[in-house]
């Protein structure tokens, strides 16, 4: 009421908040008298009987169920930030990948996804690996990303990437070979799976 001149909250029904979550819509209700602002409450969004809720889309996140996330958000869950440097070891194996330095806070588990990123206005597809690489002795986590038929410099920039679909769980190959065999076959499922896409609802 200080800071932003708040004049009416609108809340779901079964919000909780402050030390232990002890603060429910009632308080609010009893301060707005006070203090002179009024509260709405919104009733539960249900999405094929399944109520929709922030705890509901990290826990679908959490489980790699990056695709069931977007009837509830109106859009994919995506990872932001900048493009750094990284080992170039997917330009040595022919897929050169871009990595992206996240401070996003919830990230899927380890593994490989179909994903979109977002150059600005440009949506490019593309094959995104999040994990620590183990075929090449595990290092930190991180998040590279192939994007297909494109051979241009973007270090340095900005960028979003949506998650569409988990393809398959990260592992560990015997061989280079076999991860290139392995990394062939991703894109292939990536492709089968834009194509499958609506796109003119995904724009």
């Amino acid at each position: 009421v200080d800071h932003l001149h708040a004049t009416k909250l609108w809340v779901g029904k079964d919000l909780r908040f402050g030390q232990g979550r002890k603060g429910d819509v009632e308080d609010l209700i009893c301060w707005g008298k006070d203090l002179d602002f009024s509260v709405a409450i919104v009733e539960p969004i249900l999405i094929d009987g399944a109520r929709v809720s922030s705890s509901r889309i990290r826990q679908l996140i959490g489980e790699g169920r990056v695709d069931e996330v977007k009837n509830m958000l109106g859009r994919y869950h995506f990872l932001s930030g900048r493009i750094v440097g990284g080992h170039e070891r997917g330009r040595g194996l022919g897929f050169p990948t871009a990595n992206l330095s996240t401070r996003t806070e919830v990230l899927p588990p380890d593994g490989i996804y179909a994903t979109w990123l977002h150059r600005g206005d440009v949506r490019l597809p593309s094959v995104s690996s999040i994990g620590v690489n183990p075929t090449f002795g595990e290092g930190p986590r991180t998040v590279e990303c192939f994007i297909m038929n494109f051979d241009e410099n973007i270090y340095g920039e900005t960028v979003k990437l949506s998650l569409v679909q988990r393809i398959r769980d990260e592992k560990k190959f015997s061989s280079v070979d076999t991860l290139i065999a392995q990394i062939r076959d991703d894109v292939a499922c990536a492709e089968n799976i834009f194509r499958g896409l609506n796109l003119a609802a995904e724009s």
